[in-house]
């Protein structure tokens, strides 16, 4: 103890201060302090919670040790130069390439790991000629009970109890609607099979002659014809759709005598419509599957993509056949280890990167890099480039900066052959409001997809924010989010702007504090929360394997609880 130095040289004498005795605990002045119900049923909740937190690390030591120890027998080190994929180190030991290598041994080669990736992702090896086919999952009943399943893992959420029964309402009449009038969740997730450009052959042919189907929703439209390089830009009298009383025009192209495609494979073309108020304006189909922009222009021109040599030997790239799959999509990995990349933006070089670039470059050192999935940005269409992929203005069509549709493919099988799972960031938050491009004002109207007036402005962004109860705007956004993962065997989603979509306010100038009434009152968009159940209720059921992420910066309770409790069915929630 340190005396002043005044006392010191008083030589007074200082008396130690006196012991005080600790409170117990949970006593006040000798009362006991009984915690309320409330209180223990927390304290058991973080006792849970601990032991669950101490299982989990000690799982992942033991994995990591296994790993490691496993690593150390075989004689590698994290070093190790790889090849090129998990075949790389067999095949040259054998004194063969790796591209030498076919059929029963590669398929020998991929049990041995034969560099440490091979262990943190373990790569995929196939026979030769082998096809990848997806195999639907079927969509679940749903359970009975009144929304409130969910509760269960949170007794704060009773103070909500009339909101999230009146969402599970909503959530059950819109399934039940769209089981009787289109037949099931999974068929209304196919209307890329309808809308469109479609090949009509067989049942689908018209008047028993094969051609082209074409199909577009534009409800205000007083007339619609197709044209683009097959009629020189100028529509003949049989280029003209008829609409349907459903606002749906139709239109059937049949193929040339010799049997070639009236419209040519890379041909551009667009659709002219008379609008709502009288104008004759030229527009990219909403559901167009390829846009492409001429060297120094400015706007896009939608193209008609089918291969004139049709479906390819698994595995070929070739531009004159569509791509076939030839690896499985990997097992959903217990943890995800993500690298989010953006391909045009992935080049050492001062230019845009291409996807099979991206396919022969980065793929290998992102997996040596020790992860197992890759996010890619921008693969959505837009005019912008410099939104990174945000402001879509074609949602079915596959960026052309950085190649074609089916170099995008021959990624995503590559990404599967080296163990890797591929999620895209997909873009159902909002829409470009260039409509000279994209599906802003398509029919001369402002409501279409979207919602009209100030509520269907995103003041920030700048840009169109979708009616989640429209009929066909969900028809739309649910066909998007399955095409992608159906077609490109994407393995899923992080969605972007997920905040946004949930709140009227759209998060913005508004703080969160973890109140529930936040979450759960007027200001939640209750038509965008559904549609988030039906999205993630379509995508678990059909692909099961399939991952799901929200981007949500405010906290939401219940984002990450299956849709079949009343939660909103998402896997992970992101926070950026």
């Amino acid at each position: 103890m340190h005396l002043p130095a005044q006392l010191l040289q008083g030589q007074q004498t200082v008396k130690a201060p006196r012991a005080v005795a600790p409170r117990p605990l949970g006593r006040i002045a000798g009362r006991v302090i009984r915690p309320t119900k409330a209180q223990e049923k927390s304290l058991e909740d973080l006792r849970a919670e601990n032991s669950v937190l101490k299982d989990t690390v000690t799982e992942t030591q033991q994995a990591v040790d296994s790993l490691e120890k496993d690593i150390s027998e075989a004689g590698l080190e994290p070093g190790f130069e790889a090849l090129d994929g998990p075949t790389a180190a067999a095949a040259q030991a054998a004194g063969k390439s790796a591209g030498s290598m076919r059929g029963s041994e590669a398929a020998n080669a991929a049990t041995v790991p034969t560099c440490p990736e091979d262990y943190w992702t373990p790569g995929i090896e196939v026979v030769e000629g082998n096809e990848y086919v997806d195999h639907y999952g079927e969509i679940s009943p749903i359970p009975q009970h009144d929304g409130t399943e969910c509760f269960k893992w949170d007794n704060m959420l009773w103070s909500a109890e009339a909101h999230f029964k009146y969402r599970w309402q909503v959530f059950k009449d819109l399934r039940a609607a769209i089981d009787a009038n289109e037949g099931g969740l999974a068929k209304f997730s196919e209307g890329y099979k309808l809308m469109g450009f479609n090949r009509g052959v067989g049942v689908a042919a018209y008047e028993g002659k094969p051609g082209i189907w074409y199909r577009e929703w534009a409800p205000g439209a007083k007339a619609l014809a197709l044209i683009g390089e097959f009629n020189n830009w100028s529509p003949r009298n049989e280029d003209w759709a008829v609409k349907n009383p459903f606002g749906t025009w139709e239109l059937f192209i049949p193929d040339l005598p010799d049997g070639s495609s009236a419209i040519a494979h890379k041909s551009k073309i667009k659709c002219r419509l008379e609008t709502a108020d009288g104008q004759w304006v030229d527009k990219i189909p909403a559901w167009i599957k390829w846009a492409t922009q001429d060297p120094g222009a400015i706007p896009f021109n939608g193209v008609y993509y089918e291969p004139p040599k049709g479906k390819g030997k698994p595995g070929e790239i070739s531009p004159d056949h569509t791509y076939t799959f030839q690896h499985p999509r990997p097992p959903k990995p217990r943890a995800l280890r993500i690298y989010e990349c953006h391909v045009g933006m992935s080049s050492a070089e001062p230019k845009v990167n291409s996807y099979l670039e991206f396919r022969r470059d980065m793929l290998p050192r992102i997996r040596k890099l020790g992860y197992n999935a890759i996010q890619i940005m921008a693969v959505q269409e837009h005019a912008y480039y410099g939104s990174f992929g945000y402001h879509v203005t074609n949602f079915f069509g596959a960026s052309s900066r950085f190649g074609t549709p089916d170099d995008l493919k021959a990624l995503i099988d590559e990404a599967h052959r080296l163990g890797m799972v591929v999620l895209m960031d997909i873009v159902h938050s909002h829409a470009s409001k260039n409509t000279m491009d994209g599906i802003n004002m398509f029919d001369g109207t402002d409501g279409m997809y979207f919602h009209g007036g100030a509520r269907g402005n995103h003041w920030m962004w700048d840009s169109r924010l979708f009616n989640y109860g429209n009929w066909e705007t969900m028809r739309f956004l649910l066909s998007n989010a399955r095409w992608w993962i159906d077609e490109y065997k994407f393995d899923g989603y992080r969605f972007d702007g997920v905040t946004s979509m949930m709140y009227h306010h759209h998060g913005l100038q508004y703080t969160f504090t973890g109140n529930y009434n936040e979450y759960f009152g007027l200001s939640t968009d209750v038509d965008a929360v559904v549609y988030l159940m039906l999205v993630n209720n379509l995508l678990h059921d059909m692909f099961p394997t399939s991952i799901t992420i929200g981007e949500d910066v405010s906290g939401m309770p219940t984002l990450c609880r299956p849709w079949q409790e009343g939660g909103m069915g998402f896997d992970y929630r992101l926070q950026v």
